[in-house]
């Protein structure tokens, strides 16, 4: 699979490959808005958000790449149990690091930029 964010930074699209792991979203491809993202964790903090059966069988490099994007597709507040997530394997340790890093950083923005601003009198 791939993903790819759009020029204004604001949408994640994720395409699948051609296997069954894209019935869960109904299509190959899946949008998320970088605002609707609760959070990224990635390798071991991914522990707590996948299943456990999934979690044993993955090899230890896999662990190392994994990603794990929870988001909130149903505009309310929910706690990321509730919410949906996106798992998957990046190149490397590293590329996974930095899309975490990434995300956070897109997701920092995002809060300051909606936060309502306030004039001083």
């Amino acid at each position: 699979g791939s993903y790819q964010i759009d020029d204004r930074l604001r949408i994640i699209n994720f395409v699948s490959e051609d296997t069954k792991d894209h019935i869960a979203f109904s299509s190959r491809s899946h949008c998320i808005n970088i605002d609707q993202i609760l959070d990224v964790v990635v390798s071991n903090e991914a522990i707590h958000h996948i299943e456990p059966g999934a979690w044993s069988r993955l090899s230890v490099p896999e662990r190392e790449r994994l990603v794990v994007l929870v988001y909130n597709s149903e505009g309310q507040s929910l706690t990321a149990v509730d919410c949906r997530k996106v798992c998957f394997l990046e190149a490397d340790q590293e590329s996974a690091k930095t899309f975490t890093m990434c995300i956070r950083i897109l997701q920092r923005y995002f809060e300051d930029a909606n936060k309502p601003s306030y004039q001083s009198i």
